[in-house]
């Protein structure tokens, strides 16, 4: 492209130009005015397109997020807001904006005919002071559903969770940082929903009370103690103002990879407060502190500045912000990045708590479309051929002025490429999305090396590529952050359910739509005290029923005019638990259920340390609509004591549901 400059001063100004050397001096502003500005441009005749809004000054930006629910999108509006700093003729009063390629990609604002190279890729131009970006939510689960196709076997997958059952929570070798930490908290959050789908409520009861421990031990101080704790530090009393946890690592002690390490802390909190809201509400004020330090929702918080690892209009967060080297600040771990954010949507879901469930939604999806771009390249419109052909279809870290394959720690193409897909969890779908991309991205890493990321960069091929067999390649895992007993049931439940479809969708964020060989598993997690109709829409239309805090996984859609629980439109179509009634209760409640098919089904009730306390079926039933009654005595004929019971209803075909009821004596 052809460089011009526009210079832009107040009328009276007086310039001197040496075309030769490049310079313009002003020597006189005009009438005592002190402003002037700058346009970069690419065709002399777009001087006086310029000149008609350089007199718009720029005073303050803001981005708005959205969270549509109804059609599943996260609208952004980015905004500037401007004062005439002159009067002209002719003067258009709005500014000018450049869109990076993650926004006019996916904008439906109407853009100018100017473009501009940047290192970016492609950038289009607004002319206007605002602009809107549409991304589709494609939803989020807490577990992927349980695996059913051979070769998976149940028992194979209970012995990798009795081996996790054996540890006790730690950091790998010992460490007491942040960093090192948060992998262990996420490690073992992700198992407590494996062994709930497992139905092994011991070791589920057992994860749950070492995780709540450790969070516990980091969330509170004892005097005295070295490490495991945070400590807030005051602007007013020098430095910066932020939330810091004790033992440092990785920078940390400059706010460094903030999100990295915290996000790590509220995914955790996040699969917690799910299984143990009492936990939620003790902790939820220190929980959400620690979220602001990282991603603060509000513009005048007195403690926390607004999303301070995230880089608004760039797109993504930054790791490093010290920007020590001249390529500026940078980010490694954009899949750590996405973490952070998951975390957050986890957190806001499972506490009803819509401000952070929507700006963690609004931070996925940004974030994910940038990664898309600049990380991955894979529209190929980003990085040139020759990079592509003799580096590498991505880039690994990210800086302001360059983007670098390499890497702070490991050697080799499993890390290079490892480090952009750890942690996997289920808020990693956006690796899912390019299975085209993700195939030539695997036959760049080449020979996966015996005693590296076996469990990740197989994880990441399971979400493009779904195929039970490989798990049998599978040779190490991350042991600082994932078990085998994680490893095996992802990669046998997407070689169950199939890839991510993203040509349907629902509204209701906790959801997930598999497909596999054309066939589609509707997935939705209801984090609400009260039944609902989850409206699935795109290809395909219909609705699910889903039990106040069930997990429904279905292959067939109701009608999406129903309205309530219906047994005749129910008959044949779906599972179903109902909450009990009255509840609470003092003598006696029913509970309801539907089954599809003849099934041998089990109905037992638990009380809320996962023990068994009455088994009220465990038997062979005929499909239809099924009621028991619970007259609140165990299995030995006693009246049990007053309390939150849980009652779980299962078949041998491993589905099952989990309701909780109010027994008041």
């Amino acid at each position: 492209q052809d460089k011009y400059y526009g210079f832009f001063a107040p009328e009276g100004t007086v310039w001197q130009v040496n075309a030769g050397a490049r310079e313009v001096t002003v020597t006189t502003l005009g009438g005592g005015k002190d402003f002037f500005s700058i346009a970069l441009m690419t065709a002399m005749e777009d001087l006086d397109f310029f000149f008609k809004r350089a007199y718009q000054f720029v005073v303050d930006t803001q981005v708005f997020w959205e969270y549509r629910q109804n059609q599943s999108q996260v609208v952004s509006t980015y905004s500037a807001f401007t004062i005439e700093m002159e009067d002209h003729p002719g003067d258009v009063n709005n500014t000018l904006m450049w869109l990076y390629p993650h926004h006019w990609k996916n904008s439906p604002t109407k853009l100018n005919v100017r473009t501009f190279v940047s290192g970016r890729g492609l950038m289009k131009l607004v002319d206007g002071n605002s602009f809107t970006v549409v991304h589709r939510w494609h939803g989020l689960l807490p577990v992927f559903p349980y695996p059913t196709q051979p070769p998976f076997s149940k028992s194979k997958l209970q012995s990798y969770v009795d081996r996790l059952q054996q540890e006790t929570i730690h950091a790998i070798f010992g460490n007491t940082d942040t960093y090192w930490w948060g992998k262990a908290l996420g490690k073992w959050a992700k198992i407590i929903p494996i062994a709930e789908q497992v139905g092994d409520t011991t070791a589920q009861n057992y994860f749950i009370d070492q995780l709540q421990g450790a969070l516990n031990d980091w969330f509170t101080y004892t005097p005295g103690e070295s490490n495991k704790y945070f400590a807030y530090f005051n602007l007013n009393l020098g430095g910066f103002s932020g939330l810091l946890g004790f033992d440092t690592s990785f920078g940390s002690d400059h706010y460094n990879d903030q999100h990295f390490h915290l996000g790590y802390f509220i995914y955790a909190a996040g699969i917690l407060a799910m299984y143990d809201p009492q936990w939620a509400a003790e902790y939820k004020d220190f929980v959400e502190c620690v979220i602001n330090q990282y991603a603060c929702p509000f513009r005048n918080n007195e403690y926390f500045p607004f999303l301070r690892t995230m880089d608004v209009y760039e797109g993504h967060s930054w790791a490093d912000g010290l920007a020590w080297e001249d390529w500026g600040n940078c980010q490694e771990s954009s899949s750590e990045a996405m973490n952070g954010w998951t975390g957050i949507v986890l957190w806001g879901m499972a506490t009803g708590n819509k401000t952070y469930r929507d700006m963690g939604m609004w931070g996925w999806t940004t974030e994910a479309s940038a990664i898309r771009n600049y990380w991955f390249d894979v529209d190929e419109d980003i990085y040139p051929t020759s990079y592509r052909d003799n580096v590498s279809n991505m880039v690994t870290i990210l800086y302001g002025l360059k983007g670098w394959y390499g890497t702070w720690g490991g050697y080799g193409p499993v890390y290079l490429h490892g480090i952009n897909y750890i942690p996997v969890t289920p808020g990693s779908i956006y690796l899912g999305l390019d299975p085209i991309y993700a195939d030539k991205d695997f036959s760049r890493i080449g020979a996966i090396n015996l005693f590296g990321w076996h469990g990740i960069i197989y994880m990441y091929r399971a979400l493009n590529q779904p195929d039970a067999d490989l798990f049998s390649n599978v040779r190490s895992i991350d042991t600082s952050g994932d078990t085998w007993a994680n490893t095996y049931h992802w990669i046998h439940s997407l070689a169950s359910f199939g890839r991510i479809d993203t040509s349907v969708y629902a509204d209701y964020p906790s959801y997930g739509v598999f497909n596999k060989n054309g066939v589609r598993t509707y997935v939705v997690k209801n984090y609400s005290d009260s039944q609902l109709i989850v409206n699935f829409k795109g290809t395909v239309s219909g609705s699910v029923i889903v039990p106040a805090y069930g997990y429904v996984v279905t292959q067939e859609l109701l009608p999406s005019s129903v309205e309530d629980w219906s047994p005749s439109i129910l008959t044949s179509k779906q599972y179903c638990l109902r909450q009990n009634y009255p509840n609470p209760f003092n003598s006696e409640t029913t509970i309801q259920f539907q089954i599809t098919s003849p099934e041998h089904v089990t109905l037992k009730i638990y009380n809320i340390r996962g023990q068994e306390v009455r088994t009220l079926l465990n038997q062979k039933l005929p499909a239809g609509n099924k009621t028991v009654f619970w007259d609140g005595t165990n299995n030995q004929g006693r009246a049990v004591n007053s309390g939150v019971y849980l009652y779980r209803l299962e078949t041998k075909r491993d589905i099952f549901f989990m309701k909780k009821m109010i027994l008041l004596r």
